[in-house]
């Protein structure tokens, strides 16, 4: 009997066992490729979007009138007070400088002992963040009252004056700090220290009794750079007013120099 042609079986590889299960492995595959991508689309669309929001942030900053008008407010909310901004003292961000910088004083004290530093940064958020010097400009009336107790008991006639340097700005200090907080302050604690300036009239200098003074002054928890002077005539020494440092080189000599740190130690310059 003659056989029959007969065609061979075709056997689709996606309808056996083997076949299921691959189709199964690819789809899972291409399921957690598509997680994966969607994951990595997301994280960079929200670091996209993160990117031009600080930009967006600081694009409002371009302005000085702003940024101006944005330091008397943080001044008015963190103070109290109102403050005015001394003219042409505000200096943008540049190449040179990652800050701005502007120098402000209390609208009712309009003088410049009471004048102080502002700078502003930029935060991760692109927002603009400001530290000042306020609170130790504030306190200089009392810090040298403090101070003046404790040179009198070794001079019956001198001159002194304080500053704290621009460069010494904090936000640290509680906006209501006193004279007697800083001393509860430990050693190394970030805030402006003062430099204080004695003016004595023409007299023999008593090395041993200045040295005194300036431990007497860390004792009672000063703080910063002291500065003695000696006038070379009376007539100079009279006419010496507050922050007038023209003409010191030749009108006065510095004696005896030292800086009171944090922890209380001293270092002394002879000149």
């Amino acid at each position: 009997m003659k056989e029959e042609n007969r065609q061979p079986e075709v056997t689709i590889e996606g309808n056996t066992p083997a076949g299921k299960k691959k189709k199964k492995l690819v789809f899972a595959v291409e399921i957690i490729f598509g997680i994966a991508v969607c994951a990595i689309l997301g994280v960079m669309g929200a670091k996209i979007a993160e990117e031009m929001k600080v930009e967006s942030n600081k694009a409002k900053y371009a302005d000085a009138s702003y940024v101006q008008q944005d330091i008397l407010n943080y001044l008015k909310e963190r103070y109290q007070e109102d403050f005015t901004l001394v003219e042409n003292t505000y200096r943008g961000r540049s190449y040179a400088y990652s800050y701005v910088e502007v120098h402000a004083y209390p609208t009712a004290h309009q003088d410049e002992q009471h004048e102080f530093e502002v700078q502003g940064r930029y935060n991760e958020e692109g927002e603009m963040e400001y530290c000042d010097g306020y609170v130790m400009a504030k306190l200089t009336e009392e810090y040298e009252a403090y101070v003046d107790d404790i040179i009198g008991q070794y001079f019956d006639e001198y001159k002194f004056y304080m500053e704290f340097y621009s460069e010494w700005l904090t936000n640290n200090l509680p906006p209501d700090t006193r004279v007697e907080d800083l001393k509860n302050y430990s050693a190394n604690v970030d805030y402006p220290l003062p430099e204080l300036i004695l003016y004595l009239p023409p007299q023999v200098i008593d090395e041993a009794l200045l040295k005194k003074m300036i431990e007497m002054l860390s004792a009672n928890y000063y703080r910063g750079g002291v500065g003695i002077k000696v006038y070379k005539s009376l007539e100079l020494y009279d006419t010496k007013k507050r922050n007038d440092w023209n003409g010191d080189p030749y009108e006065a000599v510095m004696v005896y120099s030292a800086i009171i740190y944090q922890d209380g130690s001293i270092e002394y310059f002879m000149d």
